[in-house]
């Protein structure tokens, strides 16, 4: 599961914004996750900003990256996913 998690970092750091915005939109995340996932890659907070910038403990910051990440990883799984089988 670690892996499929710094995939997903990865892939969110190296997004366009148009990329980034859709895939955040289509996982569909609460809209906390969704401002920490901003907070983290547009404008590169740690999570303990992220946390006193929220008024929220870094745990929970935590806990939000790491349901927001297995959301957006689902969806980047399924368009891979798709991309392979229109090559079949």
């Amino acid at each position: 599961m670690e892996a499929c998690r710094s995939w997903t970092k990865s892939w969110l750091l190296t997004s366009g914004k148009a990329e980034f915005r859709m895939i955040v939109d289509e996982a569909k995340l609460t809209p906390r996750q969704q401002e920490i996932i901003e907070l983290k890659f547009i404008d590169d907070l740690k999570n303990y900003q992220i946390a006193m910038r929220i008024n929220t403990s870094v745990q929970t910051v935590e806990r939000d990256l790491m349901q927001a990440y297995n959301s957006i990883y689902r969806i980047l799984g399924g368009m891979a996913d798709d991309k392979n089988n229109s090559k079949k």
